[in-house]
């Protein structure tokens, strides 16, 4: 029983392989001259059709339908080319704009232009962490910092706070120990 399923499995292996050998290997009709050797060279796994007439052989390949520039395959359709090239346009102008508008947001507020490219370029939330950084390094020029006022004004608004039960006197104490100490 065994080595009748062996001469089974056999046959089938050899039927496998003897229909495309079988095939590649035969002819056409004995017409003319013997078929060139390009009758026998597959394309996209199929075989041309090889015709004799007029003391020529002429090769032909089944039609596949897709784009074939340079006879190699089916190759890529033109309009998904297109699109790949469009996507890649968009994505390269989004990435000058935002290195062009983090540069100047770096120069205006007095920050390094290429470290403020660098963090935009490595991340995502790059742009908005330089416009960030750009807001609060810039001071607006019309208000006073905190340093700039008085001693004097400063006692008086502690005083004011306190007047008002909006701080504990120990707050108190301890603020205006700071601005005095800060004279």
């Amino acid at each position: 029983m065994k080595t009748r399923r062996s001469w089974v499995a056999i046959a089938l292996l050899l039927l496998m392989f003897a229909g495309p050998i079988g095939v590649a290997s035969a002819a056409p009709a004995d017409t003319g001259p013997k078929p060139p050797p390009k009758c026998f060279v597959q394309k996209n796994f199929e075989l041309p059709t090889c015709s004799y007439a007029n003391g020529q052989w002429t090769v032909e390949y089944p039609d596949d339908g897709g784009f074939d520039p340079g006879g190699s395959g089916p190759g890529i359709p033109a309009g998904f080319v297109a699109l790949m090239i469009l996507i890649a346009l968009i994505g390269l102008g989004a990435t000058i704009w935002r290195v062009s508008t983090v540069r100047r947001l770096a120069r205006d507020a007095g920050m390094d232009p290429d470290t403020a490219t660098a963090v935009t370029l490595v991340g995502n939330p790059g742009l908005d962490a330089t416009y960030l950084a750009a807001n609060l390094r810039g001071q607006p020029s019309g208000a006073p910092s905190a340093s700039e006022e008085s001693a004097e004004e400063r006692l008086t608004e502690l005083k004011s706070l306190l007047d008002k039960s909006l701080i504990t006197q120990a707050e108190y104490d301890a603020r205006r120990k700071a601005v005095i100490d800060g004279l």
